[in-house]
């Protein structure tokens, strides 16, 4: 993708797959300079408007940058252009949730369930809705999708972390450890700080509540 790019700077498909790749560094915590990758996605839509993959990733960008009325529109436009777009509707629901608009976050990413049932990146589809019912304080059903997205082969951290907090609001003290352990066994570094970053979430009950699951799962203040 760097080589296609470097070649043609108006191949809008090589900056979008740059951009994508930088996203996940983005939203895993691992880009060395956020910002800058963040901005790329811009220079893809503006290559071109009316790639779907392009305001989806847009759409992307601006729900990490807290963003997420913009982040909202994006998506929506994705989905107009591509109304089978699976991923496109998964994000649609993140930031929803995001915007704290948890109960029209749910249908949104069990649309996104429906039309790809077997996407390799399942295990997010499934922890974005794990975390809305979370935030929704439906903490039963929120635990039992958590559970569901650890069996995906690619389930990480934000999934555990996921099931961590759920499991600390039921009082299931033991089992909340070890989810919270699993997390620390995945991401060395997980804090408080990093939450932050990688959870832009708009207001802070929606953020209050994800950190108090974790603080009764034992992260400390």
């Amino acid at each position: 993708m760097v080589r296609a790019a470097e070649l043609d700077p108006g191949y809008s498909v090589a900056f979008m797959g740059l951009t994508t790749g930088g996203y996940w560094n983005v939203l895993f915590g691992d880009a060395e300079s956020p910002e800058e990758t963040l901005a790329g996605a811009f220079a893809a839509v503006s290559l071109d408007d009316k790639d779907a993959m392009a305001h989806w990733v847009l759409g992307r960008v601006y729900t990490q940058m807290g963003e997420s009325g913009a982040a909202v529109a994006e998506l929506e436009t994705a989905l107009v252009i591509n109304p089978s777009f699976a991923h496109a509707y998964y994000s649609l629901g993140w930031a929803l949730l995001s915007a704290g608009r948890m109960e029209e976050a749910v249908p949104r990413i069990d649309q996104a369930l429906r039309l790809n049932p077997h996407d390799p990146s399942r295990w997010t589809f499934l922890t974005g809705r794990a975390m809305a019912l979370l935030l929704l304080r439906r903490y039963a059903e929120a635990a039992d999708g958590a559970r569901r997205a650890l069996r995906q082969p690619s389930a990480n951290f934000l999934t555990s972390a996921t099931l961590a907090s759920t499991l600390g609001h039921l009082g299931e003290t033991d089992d909340a450890r070890a989810a919270l352990e699993q997390v620390y066994r995945l991401r060395p570094d997980f804090s408080g700080p990093l939450i932050g970053r990688l959870f832009r979430f708009r207001h802070e009950p929606e953020r209050a509540c994800f950190l108090d699951g974790l603080r009764k799962a034992g992260l400390p203040d």
